[in-house]
């Protein structure tokens, strides 16, 4: 069975292929056909509208985009190796003039620019180049609350993953590093119940807590909005803590 491993090394292969052949080195951007093409040469588009299939450079962009948010993980790390997040940011400039005179023909490109600016759609979200990561986790009511009370509640799992020698402070430490803070947004119809999410000083490699949301008395009505979790995290190793981060989750 193929490890996450093996996977980022394929991906970063073809993503490497994927630059050597289509990128202009000349004036940034993907083209549509390869460098060397077979039978007569054509002028190379540059088009990033969505046709019968989804938009090849959004495509690509958002490949940029997903190992440049798993950068740490990456078993090929060399300076000489390719900078993803600048590849997506000259390829994303290169093609903003046609987004901005045709928003609707390119709706792949805006899904992909909302996921850079805003974070990811599915649920997950990498720090520090992966270093850690949080994914949400949808889980079942029991069936003695199924019901009036059930609608008034959510409960989620919040899968955490930390790199091997990085760790996130569970409570105040003397060095001053932030502890995890997990809190649901002001103006939400609901709010977090409180709870020890962990009885350790710190989290370190894999934990999976146990957030209860319970509905705001003032807020009955609006039980249907979707609820946005804001996280507060800064990641340590022994040695130092990177500067803190806020992400956003929505349940």
């Amino acid at each position: 069975k193929a490890s996450q491993v093996d996977w980022l090394a394929q991906a970063q292969t073809l993503t490497d292929a994927m630059i050597d052949e289509f990128w202009d080195a000349n004036h940034g951007g993907f083209f549509l056909s390869p460098r060397e093409q077979v039978g007569p040469r054509l002028t190379r588009s540059k088009s990033a509208s969505d046709g019968a299939t989804f938009s090849p450079i959004a495509t690509a962009l958002r490949c940029l985009l997903l190992l440049d948010q798993r950068r740490a993980l990456l078993p090929t790390r060399d300076a000489d190796h390719y900078d993803y997040a600048d590849f997506y940011r000259r390829g994303f400039n290169a093609v903003s003039g046609q987004l901005n005179e045709h928003p609707l023909s390119h709706s792949s490109l805006l899904r992909v620019q909302a996921e850079y600016a805003e974070g990811a759609l599915d649920g997950k979200v990498y720090l520090d180049g992966g270093l850690a990561s949080f994914e949400l986790i949808p889980s079942s009511p029991s069936a003695e609350k199924i019901g009036i009370e059930q609608a008034q509640r959510k409960h989620r799992l919040l899968s955490i993953r930390i790199a091997e020698g990085w760790h996130i402070a569970a409570t105040k430490t003397e060095s001053g590093s932030l502890p995890l803070r997990i809190e649901a947004a002001e103006a939400s119809a609901w709010a977090l119940e409180p709870g020890e999410l962990t009885s350790e000083a710190d989290y370190r490699g894999v934990h999976v807590l146990d957030l209860n949301l319970v509905a705001k008395p003032s807020h009955r009505l609006s039980l249907d909005q979707a609820v946005n979790l804001k996280v507060t995290v800064q990641l340590c190793s022994e040695s130092q803590c990177l500067l803190p981060q806020v992400k956003t989750l929505l349940v």
